[in-house]
């Protein structure tokens, strides 16, 4: 299958920018990397320049066409990887049972982040935590979906409780990077972002449960708490939901629930995301993608309460540059401290009844627990 121009550039800068600069000499030589090679082994070449050796390299595949032609090639021209047939989120379990270790994890899962990467999330941040150093690359399409902008809707409201300061530099740097492309739904693709990033909070709490870093109680508070939250907005509606109306909401409900609310109930976790590079670029029409590219960082003595962890996460956000690259393979980086937040209060997030009466938000998976 021909490979878009952007996407060979993006392929690039995860594993030069991020993989090659993030990681030490030794963390390669002695790591594995887990991909999803496809048709053709395009990511060969880079991981041979970084250092990995071929037998540390891990490939999944989903598709029993593309893994008949992956093991022909592989007579034919002597990859020297490990092939595996099935789904990643199956061989992710598998190899947690067994204590697989990777330091590497790219994620190139073709669909939405919701439906195809959310679900095997947890498990993945549990490999963070089995390496107290490990890069992942996550690549979702942007779709005609609605539900992951709803999604970003619940995960605003979160933010709005946990670190309500950030939210408007936030929603200001961020629909800043993507107005300077060809988006033309700037605040749309933001709320899809803020879906990723409220994401990760949750799933590096859950997989801190599992691991055994935290008592299952102290997750629990969390999403119990997040639970409420979500349900007062919800039961709340507003025929045009603006970012000031749905920050009025939240506050309500925390003056209705101050016990709920209370930051002191949290738990701390030491899990939480130390390098950042966000990417947004133009795949084959009508397709764009967004990517993340993230170290986990586990720091057992270290633990910070959730509200730090998702405060750190924002501040990155806005303090990385926003990299976009066109359909001709022209990049561009865009500084988002210098967004305003003079008009944020006024961003359309909604309008209509729409969410109100259908959105149904997705349910975490569970990760492994040793003891299964």
């Amino acid at each position: 299958m021909r490979e878009s121009v952007a996407k060979r550039i993006v392929r690039e800068m995860f594993y030069k920018e991020c993989v090659a600069a993030w990681l030490t000499l030794d963390e390669i030589r002695e790591g594995s990397i887990l991909t999803l090679l496809g048709e053709e082994p395009r990511e060969l070449p880079y991981i041979d320049d970084i250092g990995f050796k071929r037998h540390q390299v891990k490939s999944v595949e989903n598709d029993w066409d593309t893994f008949a032609l992956q093991q022909q090639m592989m007579r034919e021209e002597g990859w020297g990887v490990s092939l595996y047939s099935g789904e990643m989120v199956d061989y992710l379990k598998i190899m947690l049972h067994k204590h697989g270790r990777f330091v590497v994890l790219n994620m190139d899962i073709e669909g939405s982040y919701r439906n195809n990467l959310d679900p095997s999330m947890t498990s993945v941040v549990q490999f963070c935590c089995d390496n107290p150093r490990t890069v992942v690359g996550t690549y979702s399409t942007i779709g005609r979906s609605i539900h992951p902008v709803w999604e970003g809707i619940k995960g605003l409201s979160l933010l709005m409780w946990l670190v309500p300061d950030m939210v408007r530099k936030l929603l200001a740097a961020v629909s800043y990077g993507y107005s300077e492309t060809d988006c033309t739904q700037s605040v749309r693709f933001t709320l899809r972002d803020v879906f990723w990033i409220a994401s990760q909070l949750e799933h590096m709490t859950q997989a801190s449960v599992v691991q055994g870093h935290i008592q299952r109680s102290g997750f629990d508070r969390f999403n119990e708490a997040y639970s409420s939250l979500w349900d007062f907005v919800m039961s709340h509606p507003h025929k045009t939901l603006r970012v000031k109306g749905l920050f009025d909401v939240v506050q309500w409900w925390r003056n209705e629930e101050p016990v709920l609310a209370s930051h002191e109930r949290l738990p701390k976790i030491p899990i939480r995301i130390t390098k950042l590079m966000h990417v947004y670029y133009n795949a084959r029409p009508p397709w764009s993608q967004r990517c993340f590219f993230c170290m986990y960082e586990v720091r057992e003595n270290h633990a910070i309460a959730v509200q730090s962890v998702l405060s750190n996460l924002c501040r990155m956000f806005i303090d990385q540059r926003f990299t976009y690259v066109d359909r001709g393979g022209s990049r561009r980086d865009f500084d988002l401290a210098c967004a305003s937040t003079k008009s944020v209060h006024r961003f359309e997030l909604w309008k209509g009844s729409r969410m109100y009466d259908s959105f149904q938000s997705r349910k975490l998976k569970p990760g492994v627990y040793r003891g299964d």
